[in-house]
């Protein structure tokens, strides 16, 4: 496959940018330090604290980070309130950071603003009428270690590493979405800190338009610090990480495909999948593995039979409580922050078909490629995830989001495509065969009837444009309206440095 020669390209800037050593800030940003120093002194750390690259560098991806002109850690909402008044008095760009496990450039860092990192928010509290209000700086794995004590559990990241607020707002995939819908289905209030330092408890009733946006809508309206989410009791679970030898690769393809028609395990409501397709062209090496779960301490579900009865390399699956599989299962590689990593996404209609078209489209075109031969520690993967019509009655019934899907649709699967490599000499070569790649099955899917017009946000790449396909377009006019409602002077569209914005 022959790449484009992309002329001053959006990942080249930013990887210059990441290389480059900033020795000089805008004034606005450098008063809004000082003044955000002055206000807090152990909160903010310039370049010359001790702490400022701890705080600062930890992002999951190393495409994504930059230095900023100093970080602020706010504690509380207030301590966000008063921060947005400084930022907005001098006019500074300003970026907010959860867990920072967006893997693309621009996502949760600036590189002259302030970064307002939201790790320090992080509580989580049992209410008297057994919702959970939980920090949005917090991990999964915390939550979870957390509310076990109490033997709850609640509809949020599948990866214990992943954050709290970024999960939220972009919808959220969740082992217990056949149940409940989107993570963000089960969010009863949001504490926001709106431009101009108010801070606003949102709900259905209190402001059902905001309620309505921030399910899916990111940090386009505010800041928001902690998210109240309905608890359910906590089971035991069985599942695990399975890798497959490559022989078994065809093996575990159709075992995908089989999952995903209506007498397969999709139709389980306590099941999911999460498997991974991985490809090295470098040395030609194929090889399938999955998370498997199912809620419950069924050690054998049928659910997951065609997974189990596949001779495995490795596995770890087992019944164990919901947190321990959530710590255990993951791979070093998924749980690295030391090497760059990318996202692209598509989605298509629910059945074997779609299954095949994508391997049969993808693995041809990553291992044609003599220029990803040559991309140092370059493994590119595919991951379906399949979305059963139970996730989307649930999210109809628990009152709609922005993504708005239509249960007529029916079921569909989200595919990601996600690479991983060394060195920022090599970004625009892997985010040119992912853009090439990605249409590529789009156009193939669409000549088959298989697409499914839809991309979800939090596996997005920026260049895509998640917000035009929620509820079939009708949702973005909407969301734009709420915005402008609540952010009149359009703070969060000028001054945040962000990578999806409504406008």
């Amino acid at each position: 496959m022959a790449f484009p020669n992309i002329v001053a390209s959006w990942y080249t800037t930013f990887s210059l940018m990441l290389l480059a050593t900033a020795t000089s800030f805008s004034p606005a940003a450098t008063r809004a330090c000082s003044a955000l120093k002055h206000s807090f002194p152990t909160k903010t750390f310039s370049p010359k604290d001790d702490d400022y690259t701890l705080a600062y560098n930890h992002s999951w991806s190393k495409t994504c980070v930059l230095p900023p002109t100093c970080v602020f850690e706010p504690t509380t909402a207030q301590d966000v309130s008063t921060a947005l008044k400084i930022v907005e008095k001098f006019a500074a760009h300003f970026a907010v950071r959860s867990g920072g496990h967006m893997p693309v450039p621009g996502a949760a860092s600036i590189q002259d603003g302030v970064l307002i990192s939201l790790s320090k928010i992080d509580q989580v509290d049992l209410n008297p009428d057994g919702t959970a209000t939980i920090g949005t700086g917090l991990r999964w794995f915390e939550v979870y270690e957390e509310l076990s004590k109490q033997g709850l559990a609640v509809a949020g990241g599948r990866f214990g590493d992943v954050g709290v607020g970024g999960l939220l707002l972009g919808g959220g995939v969740s082992h217990f979405g056949p149940q409940y819908g989107w993570s963000a289905n089960c969010v009863t209030r949001y504490e926001i800190v709106l431009a101009g330092g108010r801070v606003l408890d949102v709900t259905k009733e209190s402001s059902p338009d905001l309620f309505w946006a921030l399910k899916g809508g990111l940090n386009n309206y505010g800041i928001v610090t902690r998210f109240t989410l309905k608890t359910f009791p906590l089971t035991d679970v069985y599942g695990g990480a399975v890798i497959y030898d490559p022989s078994r690769f065809d093996d575990f393809v159709k075992a995908v495909a089989f999952y995903s028609t209506p007498e397969g395990g999709m139709s389980d409501s306590l099941s999911a999948i999460e498997p991974v397709m991985a490809f090295v062209p470098s040395s030609g090496l194929i090889q399938g593995g999955t998370f498997l779960f199912h809620q419950g301490s069924d050690a054998a579900p049928s659910s997951l039979a065609n997974f189990t009865a596949i001779p495995a390399n490795q596995s770890d699956a087992s019944v164990r409580s919901y947190p321990s599989f959530v710590n255990d299962t993951l791979t070093p590689e998924f749980n690295s922050y030391a090497s760059r990593q990318l996202y692209f996404t598509v989605s298509l209609k629910a059945c074997p078909q779609s299954v095949f078209l994508v391997n049969n489209t993808f693995a041809p075109m990553a291992f044609s490629s003599a220029l990803l031969k040559k991309v140092s520690g370059f493994t590119t993967t595919i991951n379906h995830q399949p979305m059963p019509l139970s996730w989307i009655e649930a999210a109809q019934a628990a009152g709609g989001d922005t993504l708005d899907l239509d249960p007529a649709a029916g079921p569909f699967i989200i595919v990601g495509i996600s690479s991983f490599w060394d060195n920022a000499e090599d970004d625009d070569a892997v985010f040119s065969f992912h853009k090439v790649a990605t249409k590529a099955i789009v156009t193939a899917a669409e000549k088959e009837g298989l697409n499914y017009p839809f991309l979800y946000v939090n596996d997005a790449d920026p260049v895509q444009k998640p917000f035009q396909f929620y509820g079939k377009g009708k949702s973005l006019p909407k969301m734009r309206t709420i915005a402008k409602k609540y952010d009149p002077a359009g703070v969060f569209h000028t001054l945040q440095h962000g990578i999806w914005s409504l406008f």
